[in-house]
């Protein structure tokens, strides 16, 4: 089976002698570099399920959790930094998308522009004039010299290029890890407004509900949010919507205001009137049956 020469993992070469790194067994260093190459072939950004964790012995589970190659926070389990390292999905995603297109660029010019045919579904043909196909370059073919290729092995390159699937620019979740087309920018936007005082298992968190929140809220708020998250204890990262909100309500001016006093009769009213005049009340009378 032939192997995908875009799987690999990126390892400083100083790794190994990092003093946390040389702390390790044997054992829990080649469980580290499994783990990587784990996250990577799954696309998990650095996550690890709890299905893959159990995997791993209970002594190099302690030894790789006490070394603090992998970081903990509510519930979530990650490669310590992974990110920072290796390509996120979208990142790769958008890279694949790339070299599938320009795959297909070249079957329609081969097969499509260079005959001055126009065939119905490929996209590179709707976009072309015919006068563009017309023009074109037509002595680069030449069925002389390509009487090795086969009508089967053409009618599969043809049926390749007109399936090819759009790149979705959609964001998408992976899992509680993070990919789509906004995660580049949120990961930058909690480390420019928090920095490296937080662990990456938060900071993947909160970059996270970045994500989701940057199709609809502008830097400047969310930089205000996340730095009034940062300023209070015992809230986790699943807040920061609502200190997005709070942000928004005080920037329309609704904050909290006093209660209006309540409305005075007319009665009441002549009364205050009649006193802040300087007017004595007569003397009360005693009533029948009552105190006087």
């Amino acid at each position: 089976m032939a192997h995908d020469r875009h799987l690999f993992i990126k390892v400083d070469v100083n790794m190994p002698d990092h003093p946390k790194i040389e702390a390790l067994s044997d054992r829990a260093f080649r469980e580290l570099i499994r783990l990587w190459t784990w996250c990577w072939k799954h696309d998990t950004d650095g996550e690890i399920t709890p299905a893959r964790w159990r995997k791993v012995p209970p002594k190099v589970r302690n030894e790789l959790i006490n070394s603090k190659v992998t970081d903990e926070s509510s519930g979530v389990l990650l490669m310590h930094d992974y990110l920072d390292w290796q390509q996120s999905s979208e990142e790769r995603r958008q890279a694949s998308g790339g070299r599938a297109k320009g795959g297909s660029l070249g079957m329609h010019n081969r097969w499509h522009k260079a005959r001055g045919v126009i065939k119905e579904g490929c996209p590179y043909c709707e976009e072309s004039t015919p006068s563009e196909i017309n023009n074109s370059d037509k002595s680069s073919y030449n069925p002389g010299n390509n009487s090795a290729i086969t009508e089967r092995e053409k009618e599969e390159e043809l049926k390749d290029l007109s399936s090819q699937p759009p790149v979705s620019s959609a964001p998408a979740r992976n899992g509680s890890g993070i990919s789509g087309p906004y995660s580049t920018r949120a990961y930058r936007l909690v480390d420019r407004t928090l920095g490296r005082d937080i662990t990456s298992a938060t900071r993947t968190l909160l970059a996270i509900e970045v994500a989701t929140l940057l199709p609809e809220v502008d830097e400047p708020t969310l930089t205000a949010a996340l730095e009034r998250w940062n300023q209070r204890s015992g809230i986790g990262p699943k807040l920061l919507p609502g200190l997005v909100d709070d942000i928004r309500k005080e920037a329309r001016g609704a904050t909290t205001r006093a209660s209006p006093a309540p409305a005075v009769n007319a009665t009441d009213a002549f009364a205050q009137q009649f006193l802040a005049g300087g007017h004595t009340p007569p003397p009360l009378r005693a009533l029948p049956g009552g105190a006087s």
